[in-house]
């Protein structure tokens, strides 16, 4: 589903605006957060981090947690947009965040990837391997272009195929 929203917000076949209510419904979490897709392109996704209380923290600031919950939202929107999400598990592994400065407005994740980027690092390896890792780097700026943070999200990749779970 959240692919179909993807490429269909791609074509401009549908208002963002949409795309954003869609994924507050089936993602609950990110919902009370208000993050807003603010660009979706082929090769980048730009989630918004609106300046508002419930992404604040004790000093007037966006949350640490708010940033980091945006630049996996935004990354994993990417790699999904890239992927068939029915033929391939896309999980977080791990994500370590590099924060600079404190950001008092609204701040905007971006993450970039293409597809020569996909199929080098993910589709060619998984011909040979049961699932790769990749860790795409997301930045983070405030309106005024402060850097906030460099985020490392880190994904398992896997064909469902090959997906063993106990019960």
């Amino acid at each position: 589903m959240v692919s179909k929203l993807l490429k269909a917000a791609l074509k401009n076949q549908l208002p963002l605006w949409v795309v954003d209510l869609c994924l507050w419904t089936g993602i609950p979490f990110n919902a009370p957060h208000y993050l807003k897709l603010e660009t979706v392109k082929k090769e980048k996704i730009v989630v918004k981090i609106p300046f508002r209380r419930s992404n604040k923290n004790h000093i007037n600031g966006l949350h640490a947690c708010i940033l980091a919950a945006a630049a996996e939202y935004s990354c994993g929107l990417l790699l999904i947009s890239h992927l068939d999400a029915k033929k391939f598990r896309i999980i977080m592994k791990n994500l370590s965040a590099d924060y600079l400065y404190q950001a008092k407005m609204d701040s905007f994740a971006t993450a970039s990837i293409s597809s020569e980027w996909i199929q080098h690092n993910v589709l060619t390896p998984l011909e040979l391997n049961d699932s790769v890792e990749v860790t795409p780097m997301v930045e983070i700026h405030d309106r005024d272009c402060n850097k906030i943070a460099e985020v490392k999200v880190t994904w398992q990749i896997k064909p469902w195929k090959k997906v063993r779970t106990k019960k």
